[in-house]
């Protein structure tokens, strides 16, 4: 019987352990007795204030048969727990993740969480728990309906995977930031400064092909490609990993002057692009979180050439680290407009081209503090979303498990509180499917408005990614309270049906002592 989320493995055990609790309670104190007691007086006094008491008899006597017979044999099939339900009964197989791309279902025995581990909690689950038929098969089949439905969906793409995995970069060796530090001061600060006292009517190829924000990062192809600028400039001290090469007049004038020389001293361009050494390679190396993506981005974007993916993802990760680090593309409220700074939302390029759209909607919305609001907020909340639905519904179905025997006991063992149990379970059971389909719904939304590597490539929340994320938020939380809903109304309306069927069987009997009662009343007058 498979479960939706690793905490409903043990909350499934223990709701039902809860059941057999409350329901021995009830059975050792005698309450639960207490339906069929009320169902005597009922029709007692029902029959004998709508007839004649000596025509009534007959009416009495069928009437308490159908509702006892009823009563018990709710109490059979919803009551008495019957099927021992063993830990190995139950498994979840992970969704299928960048990593781990045909995971294997796991049982409350090994799930390789913390949930039921010695450190743990939920330790302390049942190996094997009875549960009545009813419910039993009520549980089997709403998980084998979600199984299929789930199976049998279109295969999501990892596109959110990645884009929240690029969110999460960042440089772990405090020496790298270090370096990065330097960097940005003895290389990006003299280039970026040259380039924009200089404009250079070279740049104009470069920036049409990597994009009018190129040189706002340390690893711009303006700074690389143009004469003048990393060719020219250098780290100023020795960086380790590189040789001395007296080639470079900087390491000759630090051989002439100090003797010594542990290590070499490379140009910027030298030290940014360095397939063993340089600063970019040591970026997307420095931990195994940024060694995976960019695994992943490899895979999943063949296209893309070995430069493309390596900036692409350096940048990404420069993105991510503090300012005290290097600055953000975010914070340049400046662009290069041929030495005129223009206050403001609107900015020019160098060529006097206004920015995009969707560029002016960015820089706009920062000045109400909209784009904070995004980052600081919507997302975290998305995320925050995204983690703690599973653990809603385990712990909803928990609760509908334990209380079971008292909604059965509140309800007069009425035959309709079988269809209301059974929606309650399969409505909140169903709610993995509704996920499921947001989740397919939002890697497709991604991957139609972010064609290509521009995904990748963004920087920064824009307005897309504030629509997508509102609108995938609300799906998230709105299907299920809508389809909650939905199934509500069609149990209160089932409910009706068959409380009035259940109607339907008293009238014969009510019928017969209407007759009896007739048929008395004419003999007393002869």
């Amino acid at each position: 019987m498979g479960v939706d989320s690793y905490l409903e493995l043990f909350t499934t055990l223990y709701g039902w352990q809860l059941y057999n609790n409350i329901w021995g309670i009830l059975m050792a104190t005698g309450l639960v007795f207490i339906p069929f007691i009320v169902i005597l007086i009922r029709n007692f006094v029902s029959v004998n204030t709508s007839m004649e008491a000596n025509a009534g008899s007959a009416a009495l006597v069928r009437r308490m048969e159908i509702d006892i017979v009823l009563a018990l044999t709710v109490v059979v099939l919803a009551g008495q727990p019957a099927i021992n339900l063993h830990m190995n009964d139950l498994s979840f197989t992970p969704p299928a993740t960048l990593d781990n791309p045909t995971p294997t279902a796991v049982d409350p025995s090994s799930t390789g969480t913390t949930f039921g581990h010695p450190d743990g909690g939920f330790t302390g689950a049942p190996s094997s728990v009875p549960v009545p038929v009813w419910w039993y098969g009520v549980m089997a089949l709403s998980s084998g309906i979600n199984q299929a439905i789930i199976t049998g969906f279109p295969a999501t793409n990892e596109l959110r995977e990645i884009e929240r995995a690029m969110r999460t970069l960042y440089i772990e060796d405090a020496n790298l930031r270090h370096e990065v530090n330097q960097f940005y001061s003895r290389c990006y600060v003299p280039a970026r400064s040259k380039f924009q006292r200089d404009q250079p009517s070279a740049a104009a190829p470069i920036l049409a092909n990597q994009g009018r924000d190129d040189p706002d990062w340390i690893g711009s192809h303006v700074y690389r490609q143009l004469p003048g600028y990393y060719d020219s400039l250098n780290a100023g001290n020795p960086v380790p990993g590189f040789p001395v090469d007296m080639s470079r007049e900087t390491d000759q004038y630090w051989m002439d002057t100090s003797g010594s020389l542990p290590h070499g001293i490379p140009t910027c361009q030298q030290w940014w692009e360095d397939a063993s050494h340089g600063l970019r390679q040591r970026l997307l190396e420095d931990n195994s979180r940024t060694q995976r993506v960019v695994t992943w981005v490899q895979s999943r974007f063949p296209g893309m050439t070995v430069e493309e993916r390596q900036d692409t993802l350096a940048r990404n990760i420069l993105e991510q680290a503090p300012q005290s680090y290097v600055d953000s593309v975010a914070s340049l409220r400046e662009r290069d407009t041929g030495g005129v700074d223009l206050p403001g939302p609107l900015s020019f390029s160098v060529f006097g081209m206004v920015g995009s759209g969707n560029e002016l909607f960015t820089q706009g919305v920062s000045a109400i503090g909209l784009v904070s609001f995004y980052t600081l907020f919507m997302e975290p909340t998305l995320a925050l979303i995204l983690q703690a639905l599973p653990f809603i519904q385990a712990l909803t179905l928990m609760g509908i498990y334990a209380m079971l025997p008292l909604v059965l006991l509140f309800g007069m063992y009425q035959p309709s509180i079988l269809l209301v149990g059974a929606i309650a379970i399969f409505t909140v059971k169903f709610w993995a499917v509704l996920w499921h389909i947001t989740l397919w719904v939002d890697n497709n939304l991604l991957q139609s408005l972010y064609t290509g590597t521009s995904l990748l490539e963004r920087v920064g929340p824009d307005l897309k990614s504030i629509l997508l994320t509102t609108i995938i938020a609300g799906l998230y939380l709105g299907l299920p309270v809508i389809w909650s809903a939905m199934m509500g109304w069609v149990g209160s309306k089932a409910v009706g049906a068959i409380n009035s069927a259940t109607d339907q069987l008293s009238k014969p009997a009510d019928s017969a002592g209407r007759k009896g009662g007739e048929i008395a009343q004419k003999k007393g007058k002869m």
